[in-house]
């Protein structure tokens, strides 16, 4: 059996025409280090946050659209709504305390393209 090369036809290069790759850095680059436990209690508290504003809404959507006849299980929607409205509220003053104190130790870093300029 004879293969035949398929690719004969095609050239190494398919414009024709030689590329141009420019690259430009900047000369100063500064990074902000957080510690790893305040960034991880401060993603944890968002994370909370996110599942109780979502519980919330479903609680309190269920308040709005269930039957009037309902009238015991619709004050109990109610009251869980309530409770996880005081459950938000705390967690998104808790995450803000997180995120104040892991802003409040940052360590800032310059370098320059290779070295380290201070610390």
């Amino acid at each position: 059996m004879i293969q035949e090369n398929i690719n004969s036809e095609y050239s190494g290069n398919p414009t024709g025409t030689n590329f141009s790759v420019n690259v430009s850095m900047p000369e100063c680059i500064e990074i902000e280090m957080v510690n790893a436990n305040s960034l991880s209690d401060y993603e944890h508290w968002g994370k909370i946050t996110s599942v109780m504003s979502n519980l919330l809404v479903g609680f309190f959507v269920g308040y709005l659209t269930i039957d009037e006849t309902k009238t015991d299980v619709k004050q109990f929607l109610l009251c869980l709504s309530g409770l996880f409205l005081l459950f938000v509220i705390y967690s998104i003053f808790t995450a803000w305390q997180k995120r104040k104190l892991m802003k409040s130790n940052t360590k800032k870093i310059q370098m320059l393209a290779t070295e380290v300029v201070s610390e």
